[in-house]
């Protein structure tokens, strides 16, 4: 019965893995504030709380049906359609 060939690393890149240092974790005031943020660009709706209770029917207008078609819709249907060779 064959066994399973065992394979082995150097001992320099085992040490590296086995022993090496980890990261500290992220404190929280990092995650709350993180770099780059651009919340500061519409301080009106950080204020606002939104609605008590999500609305009853939503309202889907053509734009809003055109745009969210073109970001899944079409593509899956286009690589559907067209041959293997057209798509890039």
């Amino acid at each position: 019965m064959a066994t399973a060939a065992k394979f082995r690393i150097d001992v320099a890149i085992h040490d590296l893995l086995m022993n090496s240092t980890k990261t500290p974790p992220m404190p929280a005031e990092a995650w709350a504030n993180p770099p780059g943020a651009r919340l500061s660009s519409i301080p009106d709706r950080l204020k606002d709380p939104g609605p008590e209770t999500p609305p009853e029917k939503r309202k889907w207008g053509p734009k809003d049906v055109y745009r969210y078609s073109r970001g899944w819709l079409v593509p899956y249907v286009r690589s559907r359609v067209l041959p293997v060779s057209s798509i890039p």
